[in-house]
């Protein structure tokens, strides 16, 4: 992913596939093709709603209309080689080629926070708080400390658990401290190397005086930032 700006669109056959896909992928993935349709990982929760933000394309984007894709929020397929441009592959694209690092961009990163919640917050509030941030991710911060990160992925697999159908996870009143975490057991993964940590987990853990979460929807408004500064 690192050496060029697309990475690769997981297929799936059904949304089981999705979560035994994640356990068994070297990184989560951020589009999946199910069915007829794309999705993007931060539209699962919904289930039934079509893939949104994806842009099908016959040929590999050159950069400027990869970047001009994302800065509408919209993610680029290109369906022959059934890989995505994502704002994680931008970026880290941009880190291994040197025009950004983020080892100096951290500060600024962390301007742009995931959710972060408390252990008592319900399963149907934490959602729709990721629904509106379009977070992949979300922190469970107990005593000052993020003890604990669930994706999408862990929701996912919660609700087929449960037996839950469409969106009967939203209505669900249950402490998302209770959620299982199966994509990342050990936050201390998210905190060693940032890029590594955004790769295989699609989150990563700023560390100072205060810990700060990032995934997608950081990068998202990193991005834009860096853009409309002309930083890049």
């Amino acid at each position: 992913m690192d050496s060029e700006y697309l990475e690769e669109v997981i297929h799936v056959d059904s949304l089981e596939d999705i979560v035994k896909a994640t356990i068994d992928q070297p990184s989560i993935g951020l589009v999946y093709e199910l069915g007829d349709n794309f999705y993007t990982l931060d539209s699962l929760f919904s289930f039934t709603r079509k893939g949104r933000r994806v842009v099908l394309l016959a040929s590999r984007p050159g950069l400027n209309r990869a970047l001009k894709e994302l800065l509408k929020d919209r993610y680029i397929v290109v369906k022959r080689e059934m890989k995505a441009v994502t704002y994680r592959s931008i970026l880290l694209y941009f880190n291994a080629t040197g025009r950004i690092h983020f080892s100096f961009s951290l500060h600024r990163l962390a301007r742009f926070p995931a959710v972060v919640v408390a252990p008592n917050t319900s399963v149907k509030k934490t959602i729709m708080l990721m629904h509106e941030n379009n977070s992949i991710a979300v922190g469970i911060r107990v005593r000052g400390k993020i003890s604990k990160v669930l994706t999408i992925v862990d929701f996912l697999n919660y609700s087929l658990e449960k037996g839950y159908c469409n969106r009967e996870i939203l209505l669900d009143d249950t402490p998302v401290s209770r959620v299982r975490p199966i994509v990342i057991r050990d936050t201390r993964d998210l905190a060693s190397n940032i890029p590594d940590a955004l790769k295989r987990y699609g989150a990563a853990l700023i560390q100072g005086n205060e810990e700060f979460l990032i995934d997608e929807s950081s990068l998202r408004k990193y991005l834009i930032a860096r853009i409309s500064g002309n930083m890049l």
